[in-house]
């Protein structure tokens, strides 16, 4: 009909049209070469043949680009190929060019345009077929680089979606006009609206017009409004009012919370939702962009099933969607979409991080949100939690971190969604991923790691640079799981196969494999290892076997992240709750007494001494400090505990190289007892020398004293989650299982301690 030139009014009332019929009239309406000027459609609200079937087939003008199957004797499947017959007449490709990968019975050739500019479609044979319009995006995308994800969208979706000719404007206005009343007529029409077309600000203030319907009317079109933020920014105060307002953003909020420049994290859409439609579109967009730039920079492909895909566990109606890539799948109209999408996207060499002074004021309003959590957060709280979560993702463009800022924002919040999502969410803007374990100890437990690998993906987020103290299940099923397992293999190898721990291999009928015989040396091909099971492995390696250049390279290539680092400038570290308890105990009472663990060692092994130290050395040691940690009748196996814990290799005696596997457990602890100064100095006592306003609050009852149990409770209440036991151990010096105001006070002096990570820290940013 688009070459009807004198057909100007068209009548199809009582039509079960639905949105994908209201659809194609509009784009027919809206066209200059068209003569169309009206078309009554009351009456053509219902009408829907997508259901949750992920088969069916529906023309997107955003992204007309898949894999499409059709049957040819259906008359719906030949209107889809004439459909895209017409696309690619739009943008100016022939047939050969837009359609590749053809499959079809019988043969297929591409039908003629007849004199009145149509193809004759056949009417029977199956056609597969993907459709592409790449050649014509090229040229609109020229001169955008691979990271800026905002112009290549905005380019790229006004390259795709069809704008109202300007002498087609009133009788589309008329048209919205006609419908007034008819409810549902009038909410097809809008979501007809929101699929294929722009509009600026001055349509959408035309169609608020019929200011009963001002938030279903922005809710499902600020999507398709042209001019980016400042324009969605003007549509939204046409709402009348306040209820109006926020009925709007429940329309469109997900839309609205999607950051394009940092699009990594976890997404549930409803597609009947004009605004999670749009959602889903520029993710697919965003996944199909990704994928060309990895494969043009001849990056790694570290996806989850090995098509270089940056979108993860995608479901669609409780069931995996089958198509191999998303933007080969066909998005139907309505149904519930689940993924993680994990962007390649990575911090730039010249990344600046922020400063000190804006960075406490982030942290210090992100930590009164998360003060009010706790285990069990009631409903305001968790509304608090979210809203901060939700602005920092707005921002996180803007942000880059380093993994000691991290770890501070991590101590911000009470439980493990609110922790996940704030890595989540800066995950890509972490400038020294070199440095990850830094922040990787404040998660809980191995589990709550092993869901963020799912979630950001096994080889992107694995720890390269130090994988001791991991626990890690691989399933040889998944693509980059198994590239993950390859990549541990590689380090052993090259390091020491015995720093592979704890291992097994679980076959998919439930066999277990001990792999008595060792872990295979064949696993570090990765074509000879197997495609299904599951590797369970642990590891660890001393200091003098690690292969620091090797880890780099991993990092590199497998991560893509910038690491221009020596060695001497990592941030060697370890998590207390992998350590022993008695070790644990011991480094606290040293942290309170001395300022490094070489002058320990010298205690130990006295003047003049041989430069290692025997187990009868290491009692005399603990004598001689006056360390009352190990009295009782289990003091005596604690110390052999620690002796032993120290000398792994069991000779009898601690070197000086062993002994430094106790370096980066006193950071860990002493990092802990200087946060919790820091966080006192911003919640209570900026401008005080002293603790005592700290003091006087977490001292709720005024009983001059705090066991441990309260100890415990007072942080949370205050909003502190990092590690309680490390600082109430360093204050308790005479171990008596509670602290006082005086003990307290020897917090002061961190403010003008040496801080042992401060200049590796700063060496890394």
């Amino acid at each position: 009909l688009e070459h009807a030139r004198r057909l100007a009014t068209l009548e199809v009332a009582h039509n079960p049209l639905g949105i994908l019929g209201t659809r194609s009239l509009l784009r027919l309406l809206c066209r200059s070469e068209s003569g169309l000027l009206y078309f009554k459609a009351h009456g053509c609200g219902t009408g829907d043949g997508s259901g949750q079937n992920t088969d069916f087939q529906v023309f997107s003008a955003t992204k007309p680009e898949g894999r499409y199957k059709l049957d040819l004797a259906r008359p719906y499947h030949r209107a889809l190929l004439r459909i895209l017959y017409t696309t690619s007449d739009r943008f100016k490709l022939s047939p050969q060019e837009a359609f590749v990968q053809i499959n079809a019975t019988p043969a297929y050739e591409h039908p003629a345009v007849d004199s009145n500019g149509r193809r004759c479609i056949p009417t029977s044979g199956h056609l597969e077929v993907n459709f592409s319009v790449e050649k014509a995006y090229q040229r609109a995308l020229q001169g955008v680089g691979e990271s800026e994800f905002e112009l290549f969208l905005e380019r790229r979706i006004a390259t795709a979606r069809l704008v109202p000719s300007w002498k087609k404007v009133r009788p589309l206005m008329a048209q919205w006009r006609s419908v007034e009343g008819l409810y549902q007529e009038q909410i097809v029409l809008l979501e007809a609206l929101a699929k294929d077309f722009q509009l600026s600000f001055a349509h959408v203030e035309q169609l608020c017009r019929i200011r009963s319907l001002v938030p279903d009317i922005l809710g499902r079109v600020l999507p398709c409004v042209v001019g980016g933020t400042p324009s969605r920014f003007l549509c939204q105060q046409i709402a009348p009012n306040l209820q109006d307002f926020i009925r709007m953003l429940h329309q469109g909020h997900t839309f609205l919370l999607l950051n394009v420049e940092n699009p990594t994290g976890q997404y549930r859409l409803d597609l009947s939702n004009a605004a999670d439609y749009a959602v889903a579109e520029r993710l697919a967009i965003l996944d199909e962009w990704e994928i060309s730039a990895k494969v043009q920079l001849g990056r790694a492909d570290t996806s989850q099933k090995g098509n270089n895909s940056q979108v993860r566990n995608v479901r669609f109606g409780e069931r995996e969607l089958a198509a191999q890539v998303m933007s080969e799948w066909i998005m139907p109209e309505k149904g519930i979409l689940e993924l993680d999408y994990a962007s390649a996207k990575r911090p730039p060499p010249d990344a600046r991080m922020l400063d000190e002074v804006p960075w406490n004021a982030l942290l210090a309003a992100i930590s009164k949100s998360g003060s009010t959590s706790s285990d069990t957060p009631d409903k305001v709280g968790r509304l608090v939690v979210e809203s901060r979560l939700q602005a920092l993702r707005q921002v996180s463009h803007l942000l880059f971190v380093t993994s000691m800022q991290m770890r501070q924002l991590l101590g911000s919040f009470a439980t493990e969604v609110a922790r996940a999502e704030c890595f989540v969410i800066l995950f890509n803007r972490i400038a020294d991923m070199h440095n990850e374990k830094v922040f990787r100890v404040r998660f809980e437990s191995q589990d709550e790691l092993a869901r963020l690998r799912d979630r950001l993906g096994h080889a992107s987020y694995f720890p390269f640079m130090q994988p001791e103290q991991t626990r890690f299940s691989f399933d040889f099923a998944q693509y980059d799981q198994q590239m993950a397992a390859n990549a541990l293999v590689q380090i052993a190898a090259r390091e020491k196969m015995g720093n592979l721990r704890q291992y097994s291999f679980v076959h998919l009928d439930g066999t277990v494999d001990p792999l008595v015989a060792g872990v295979p040396r064949a696993w570090e091909n990765i074509t000879k290892m197997p495609k299904e099971g599951t590797f369970y492995v642990g590891y660890e390696c001393a200091p003098e076997d690690r292969k620091f250049q090797l880890r780099k390279e991993l990092l590199e290539t497998y991560g893509c992240w910038i690491a221009t680092v020596e060695e001497d400038e990592v941030m060697w570290w370890s998590a207390l709750k992998e350590v022993p308890l008695a070790v644990r105990e011991y480094l606290e009472f040293l942290i309170g007494r001395y300022q490094s663990l070489d002058e320990v060692f010298r205690i130990i092994d006295g003047p003049g001494g041989n430069g290692v130290i025997s187990f009868r050395e290491f009692e005399d040691g603990i004598k001689k400090m006056k360390c009352r940690r190990f009295k009782g009748p289990n003091g005596a196996q604690k110390i052999a505990d620690i002796f032993r814990y120290l000398d792994p290799s069991g000779e009898g005696q601690i070197s000086k190289g062993e002994w430094k596997v106790l370096e980066r457990i006193w950071k860990e602890v002493d990092m802990s007892i200087r946060e919790f100064v820091q966080f006192c100095d911003r919640t209570w006592c900026p401008k005080d020398d002293t603790m005592s306003q700290a003091w006087t609050a977490l001292d709720a009852d005024g009983s001059g004293s705090i066991t441990k149990k309260e100890w415990s409770s007072a942080l949370q209440e205050a909003g502190f989650f990092g590690p309680a036991m490390p600082i109430f151990h360093f204050v308790d010096t005479d171990n008596e299982g509670s602290i006082t105001a005086d003990e307290f006070e020897a917090l002061a002096s961190y403010r003008k301690r040496p801080n042992p990570s401060a200049p590796i820290a700063a060496a890394s940013s």
